[in-house]
């Protein structure tokens, strides 16, 4: 993990959590995906490209998302590389403390 970050909005009972990991590419709906990509068979695909990820997730005042809220985060975004990973964390962490929450999908 990154980075994980539980931020309290100004509407009460309202919670964000932020959350940055890097991914190794070994769990098998990430070789899964690459199988599919390639166009190999899942078996071929030993492991998919190591790939950093930041979400914006609703949860509790304890930081726990539901089921729904994980799969389907307020906001998602890719980076390419760790430094890229860590400067994008405190960036979204700085827009969400501030009020200013992305939305939507912003994977490369």
């Amino acid at each position: 993990m990154i980075g994980l970050t539980l931020i309290a909005s100004w509407w009460p009972g309202r919670y964000y959590n932020v959350l940055t990991w890097m991914s190794d590419g070994t769990s098998a709906m990430e070789r899964l995906t690459e199988s599919i990509r390639q166009k190999k068979p899942f078996d071929e695909i030993k492991t998919a490209s190591v790939s950093f990820q930041s979400t914006i997730s609703r949860c509790d005042r304890m930081g726990v998302s539901e089921e729904k809220d994980i799969e389907e985060p307020v906001y998602r975004k890719s980076y390419a590389s760790l430094e890229e990973a860590r400067a994008g964390h405190g960036t979204i962490v700085d827009l969400v403390a501030a009020g200013r929450i992305p939305r939507g999908d912003d994977s490369d």
